[in-house]
């Protein structure tokens, strides 16, 4: 059996140890040092910019494109297995353009998405008007409208994650902060406040600030 361990259970940490709690021979541990969904993610707003985004190619473009495709499945994969809610926003992003310079990048962008098989709608200050007569539009040149981008509620994301990945046998061990880190022949030594771990592998999740 081989042991993984992770430090962090922010949403990244949580959607790893989900994933990771369908594979046969592996048995998962995630650390961290708070009681609960908080940190980044309990403040984040679940946006999902990905076709969206600037990025067109390499690693940065693939990761947001499988992200995007594996969401419209989780979503509804975790609320069977929850058997709760999770509020996912499928309406789409609207971002506003205020500058030539951003307005002609999104322009050739929507070409390069059409290109790979998705939709940016180009929407001119007239259509924003009628549109979205709520937004003040005067200094807005257009609007991008990316019909595939994403939104989700985080906090509610990850703790069905969690719940999920606790059902298939992931153990979390929540209030434990790693103070020590070390990698050996055989393996990893983690060491928190009130004991010490020893894993084949280790997954660092641990968000903004981490030292490790």
């Amino acid at each position: 059996m081989t042991q993984i361990l992770m430090i962090g259970c922010g949403v990244i940490g949580a959607t790893i140890a989900y994933e990771l709690s369908s594979i046969a021979g592996v048995q998962v541990t995630v650390i961290d040092r708070t009681s609960g969904v908080q940190g980044c993610t309990s403040a984040a707003l679940g946006v999902m910019m990905g076709c969206i985004s600037q990025k067109t190619k390499g690693r940065a473009w693939q990761m947001r494109e499988t992200s995007i495709r594996r969401y419209d499945t989780l979503i509804p994969e975790l609320e069977t297995l929850c058997q709760q809610t999770i509020p996912y926003n499928r309406q789409g992003i609207l971002m506003l353009c205020r500058d030539e310079q951003k307005w002609q990048q999104k322009q050739k962008l929507a070409k390069t998405r059409q290109s790979q098989g998705w939709e940016l709608q180009l929407w001119s200050r007239a259509t924003l008007q009628e549109r979205c007569p709520h937004l003040a539009v005067e200094q807005c040149l257009g609007a991008v409208y990316s019909p595939q981008d994403r939104q989700v509620h985080p906090k509610i994301l990850t703790e069905c994650l969690i719940k999920v990945a606790q059902m298939r046998g992931v153990r979390f061990e929540f209030g434990e902060d790693v103070v020590n880190l070390v990698a050996g022949y055989s393996g990893y030594r983690v060491q928190t406040q009130s004991q010490e771990w020893q894993a084949d592998r280790v997954i660092i999740a641990a968000g903004l600030g981490s030292p490790f």
